[in-house]
């Protein structure tokens, strides 16, 4: 089955354009899902709208939309006048501006989607966007509008083709100054931080997450769900000892006792 398109419209840098479509680059189908029971029955559990006041159900098409500008009062919104609200970037990617590589913090990156040509007609202008970034060691900033909301949005090029990530809004991502300003400066011993950087250079390596990376909670969640099918009692993981160590230098040295060209540091210590 083809994956389904989630935007259809136009990518352009100045006067050079083309059809694009958009796809969703990621899946949550299937992940292992459990579903909301009564405990009683074991029905499974319909989530249904029903209105407050009269305890009654709601049907789907009686739903509407609406913005509470005081406490329980809205202004009604209609579907016909959201789908007027017609921005430039309903339809396309305006790239007007380029960035470095990864300077974009990445508190912002929200959804990434694959952007490939929409027509034969769209291939040309499409690699020559796409191969201008390469070059030039840039990535591209526009906008889009998708799932009703407009989004700043980085593209980038990706083999043959591109990514588009959109990216948070500045309110959405808090200030790290509220967690990290009651942080104090350590004083590290030089060769302490030295053996650290070591120890760094020794786990070293390339990630790859279709390699490295196994979802190990959906794993032992799928075999407790077959054993409970068996009849079986479930045999749960059992989880590492915690490691307790007094001081950092001992913690270095019990990780680096590997490396037979690293000596102790005659002094390490923090203070």
């Amino acid at each position: 089955m083809a994956p389904r398109t989630v935007w259809k419209g136009y990518l352009s840098v100045a006067r050079v354009s083309c059809a694009v479509r958009l796809h969703a680059a990621v899946t949550r189908m299937e992940r292992l899902g459990l579903q909301p029971l009564n405990r009683t029955t074991l029905n499974r559990v319909q989530m249904r709208p029903y209105d407050p006041q009269t305890g009654k159900e709601i049907a789907r098409e009686a739903l509407l939309r609406g913005y509470e500008y005081q406490p329980g009062r809205f202004v009604v919104i209609e579907d016909r006048e959201l789908a007027e609200l017609t921005l430039e970037s309903s339809r396309n990617i305006v790239l007007d501006r380029f960035v470095k590589p990864n300077s974009i913090d990445p508190a912002y990156l929200d959804t990434p989607y694959f952007v490939v040509p929409d027509a034969p007609r769209a291939a040309a202008p499409f690699a020559l966007i796409r191969e201008g970034m390469t070059r030039a060691g840039r990535e591209g900033v526009g906008r889009v509008v998708l799932g009703g909301r407009e989004w700043a949005a980085l593209v980038t090029p990706r083999g043959r083709g591109m990514m588009l990530t959109t990216l948070r809004a500045a309110a959405e991502v808090r200030s790290d100054e509220t967690f990290y300003a009651d942080l104090g400066d350590a004083v590290l011993d030089d060769a302490l931080v030295a053996a650290a950087a070591r120890l760094v250079d020794q786990l070293a390596g390339s990630f790859d997450p279709r390699r490295d990376f196994r979802e190990r909670y959906q794993e032992a969640l799928f075999q407790l769900v077959q054993a409970k099918l068996k009849g079986e009692k479930p045999i749960y993981p059992t989880p590492p000892p915690p490691v307790r160590v007094t001081a950092l230098v001992d913690a270095i040295a019990a990780s680096l006792e590997a490396d037979a060209s690293w000596k102790r540091p005659a002094i390490a210590r923090s203070r």
